[in-house]
Formats: C-alpha cells, sequence, structure tokens
C-alpha cells in the first residue's frame, strides 16, 4: 500500500472514530467559524452538519458566553494567555430549540502551517447535574436529620438527667425494696390497698424526750442519725422495708413488697431485732463519750423492752406521687 493509501486508511478510520463518539467533537479554525461537526454534536445541540459548517459557534453559545467566547478567541490567537486549553470546564449549552443544558467542555489548539485551530470536546452532564442536585438535596436532609436527632438526643439527655436527679431524691424518700420495684418496674405507681400476711417490727428509745431536754441538740441530732442509719441499714440489707421513722421510733415490715415466704420473712424480722440489739451495744460505747449514757434502743426482750414484733394481716397499699 502507498503512503497516500494508508493516510487516506488512517483518515477513514478517524472519521469513523469522530463519527461514532457519544460526546460532540467540534472544531472551529482561526476566525471562529466551524470546520468539523461529529454526529453526536447534531444530536445533541439539533444543528446538522450542513447547517453548522462555516457558520459561527454563536448558534450553541448562550448570549451571555459570546462575548467572552470571541474574547478568549482573539487572545489566544494572539499569544496570549490560555486559560482553559486542555482543562475540563463546566458551562451552558445552547440547542437550536433555544433551551439551554449543563455541559463540559474539554478545548484544545494545533496549528498547521501557521494556521491556529481550536477543538472542543463536548459533553451533555444533564444527567450528572440532576443526581448531583439529588445528593446534595439528600445531604441537606440527612443533615437537618442529624441536626433534629442531635438535639432530639441532648433532649433525651436532658430529660434523662432530670429523672436521675428525681429518682435520686425518691430515694431518699423511699425503702429500698419500694424504689427497685418502682424503678425497675416490677410494679405500678398507682393508688390502691390490699390485705397481706406481713411480720412487722417497731422499736423506740426508751426515755428519749427527757434526753432531749438533758442532751445538747447538735450532739442528740448527731447521734440520732447514726442510730438511725446503722439501724435502717440493718432491716434493709435483710429484705425490711422502712415504713417510717417517728421521732427516734422505727417502723419496718417484712413480706412486702418482696417475700421469702411468711416463715423466713418473720425469721428475718427476729435477726434483724437481734442484729440491731447487738449493734445498739456498740453503739452505746460511742454515746457514753459523746455524753449520752441514759437513752437504751429496745431490743431486749419483747417483754421488758419497746420492741415489737408481730406477724399479722395490716391493709398495705401504694399511692401515687
Amino acid at each position: 500500500m502507498t503512503r497516500s493509501g494508508r493516510s487516506l486508511n488512517t483518515i477513514s478510520h478517524l472519521e469513523a472514530i469522530v463519527e461514532s463518539t457519544t460526546d460532540a467533537l467540534i472544531a472551529i479554525d482561526h476566525a471562529g467559524a466551524v470546520i468539523s461537526w461529529n454526529r453526536a454534536a447534531s444530536v445533541m445541540f439539533g444543528y446538522s452538519a450542513k447547517e453548522m459548517v462555516g457558520q459561527s459557534l454563536h448558534a450553541i453559545i448562550p448570549e451571555r458566553f459570546r462575548k467572552p467566547h470571541d474574547t478568549g478567541l482573539v487572545r489566544v490567537n494572539c499569544g496570549g494567555d490560555q486559560h482553559v486549553i486542555g482543562q475540563a470546564v463546566q458551562l451552558a449549552g445552547r440547542r437550536k430549540d433555544g433551551s439551554e443544558f449543563p455541559i463540559e467542555l474539554t478545548l484544545s489548539m494545533w496549528k498547521v502551517k501557521h494556521e491556529t485551530y481550536h477543538g472542543g470536546i463536548i459533553r451533555d452532564i444533564t444527567e450528572r447535574k440532576k443526581n448531583e442536585q439529588q445528593l446534595s438535596a439528600q445531604r441537606k436532609k440527612l443533615e437537618r436529620r442529624a441536626r433534629s436527632l442531635t438535639k432530639l438526643n441532648a433532649e433525651v439527655k436532658s430529660k434523662n438527667e432530670q429523672l436521675q436527679a428525681l429518682s435520686n431524691k425518691l430515694a431518699k424518700y423511699l425503702s429500698r425494696q419500694v424504689y427497685k420495684n418502682i424503678f425497675e418496674g416490677k410494679s405500678d405507681v398507682k393508688i390502691e390497698s390490699y390485705r397481706k400476711k406481713l411480720s412487722i417490727f417497731f422499736s423506740d428509745i426508751q426515755g428519749f424526750t427527757e434526753l432531749t431536754d438533758r442532751i445538747e441538740s447538735e450532739v442528740l441530732t448527731g447521734a440520732l442519725n447514726k442510730y438511725l442509719n446503722e439501724m435502717s441499714k440493718i432491716a434493709l440489707d435483710r429484705g425490711g422495708t422502712i415504713d417510717k421513722y417517728i421521732g427516734d421510733a422505727i417502723m419496718i415490715f417484712f413480706g412486702d413488697p418482696e417475700t421469702l415466704g411468711e416463715k423466713e420473712d418473720a425469721n428475718a424480722c427476729v435477726r434483724v431485732a437481734i442484729l440491731m440489739k447487738k449493734k445498739l451495744a456498740a453503739m452505746r460505747r460511742e454515746w457514753d463519750v459523746l455524753g449520752v449514757t441514759t437513752p437504751c434502743m429496745c431490743a431486749w426482750a419483747s417483754i421488758r423492752v419497746s420492741v415489737r414484733l408481730a406477724t399479722s394481716v395490716p391493709k398495705s397499699g401504694s399511692t401515687a406521687p
């Protein structure tokens, strides 16, 4: 094959490639007149090659971009800065029907016998832009949801802190068993009453009224708080429910809200009385140091002291706060 034949064959291959690509391939001369217009350009812009070859590109350039296009063409032809040559830029194209659409344009430039030519690869990015807008809208929606969740989490945290503070305060006024049953969801907080066999413990300090007239109030208060705390701890550790404090007296019951059975509840009540007696012996030595020598917690025997133990069926219940 001669050199001329090979050249024609190469040109044919190039023309086939240009016509088969899905991107618009357009070439213009130094004056801006179209010299090449492929099939994809016709599909994209609506003009045939016959309509565009020899014509200005103004037909496919929105009016607001025409002057910058002409200025840039003159600048490059005169050897000026080539701002966008070799780079992909996003612009707007204009169809034959006047509608505009987003395009991505890559420009090139070459010279043949001192003549300057320009080429452009144009891609319709309408779908890309649509997808970008959808992604942007989804991202903004997710950001709004994230902010909403952050705010909601902060509100939930604040409410939890308030509930925790409230439960801590309630813990000071409710017995351990009642508190545990309520806040672990084992029982409802509602107004009700019912009958149930319980073992009941009652104790007070003999001679307490006379003692209040003889001991400084600060000393007496400290000793009484110590006494009530220690006795309550013994009862709570063995399943007792503190019903109430009446001055120096303590009333405790066994069998509600949790029970080990009537016999074991009664045994627990007796064991608490015995343990309180032992603890009181140790505390009395502390009271002697403080000058509190008269009081005697009645945990000796049911006949001689003010400790009363009983198993009966009182009316039990709870009240809503």
